[in-house]
């Protein structure tokens, strides 16, 4: 009854979990990447991510095998956390030569190499999407796609998610004010609010309301805090009513 037999895979097995797992963040990567660049996700992760599958994988008869037993992004955070400023300054660049002391030997190993290869890799395909995109009010200025980027992917990689709270006093006098404020606070998380990056507002005492956003990166905490507050008090004036920061 081969239902009752145990099939033990060992380092298989192991493998395939784990480029599973570094897959799904490498896709989280680039979906909070675009929704911060306002570029469709599927465009990014074609112009970023397939690359550096292509270059760890083999393709043959229509398989694909992977050359080393890392994941692109494992190595890649292998290599952020070897050098961090050097790596991260060679992808922003935009700059095609790496310095001469990083090139690989017949001595390196092979996720070092796999490593080096990627982070230029990377650097390309940064470089062609920027070139590709010609800035304008719908598109990122030249050099903020690279940024973005390599910031999702340290925030994702090095950082844990670090919450920012501001309380803010808000009031309306229209009629119905009461569903009113609650609308306006309930449509600027909404607007706000992702998956990766979650808001909430609580009540604790009218007119007081915590606003709290959660990220891997504080600044982007704040702004979202502020995105809401600004969201609150249009809607508030509108209907004559008044939003502002609490005083410490």
């Amino acid at each position: 009854d081969l239902s009752l037999k145990r099939v033990d895979n060992g380092d298989d097995a192991r493998i395939a979990t784990e480029w599973f797992d570094m897959a799904k963040q490498l896709w989280a990567i680039m979906r909070v990447a675009s929704r911060r660049l306002k570029l469709p996700v599927n465009m990014l992760y074609k112009a970023v991510a397939l690359p550096l599958y292509e270059l760890h994988l083999d393709y043959e008869d229509d398989i694909y095998e992977p050359r080393f037993s890392k994941h692109p992004l494992a190595l890649l955070r292998d290599e952020l956390a070897r050098d961090p400023l050097s790596s991260a300054s060679t992808v922003v660049s935009g700059d095609g030569d790496r310095d001469s002391n990083s090139s690989s030997s017949s001595t390196m190993c092979a996720v070092r190499r796999g490593a080096d290869d990627e982070l230029s890799v990377l650097q390309r395909s940064l470089s062609n999407l920027e070139r590709k995109l010609q800035p304008s009010e719908e598109q990122p200025a030249s050099g903020v796609i690279s940024r973005v980027v390599l910031e999702c992917i340290e925030a994702r990689l090095f950082s844990k998610p670090v919450q920012f709270s501001q309380q803010i006093r808000a009031i309306c006098f229209a009629p119905s004010g009461v569903s009113k404020l609650q609308r306006a606070l309930s449509r600027a998380v909404a607007d706000v609010h992702t998956e990766e990056e979650p808001v909430s507002v609580h009540v604790q005492g009218p007119p007081m309301y915590m606003v709290t956003a959660t990220s891997r990166i504080r600044s982007r905490a704040s702004q979202l805090v502020q995105d809401v507050f600004e969201r609150v008090r249009r809607h508030l004036s509108a209907l004559g009513g008044e939003c502002a920061l609490a005083e410490d």
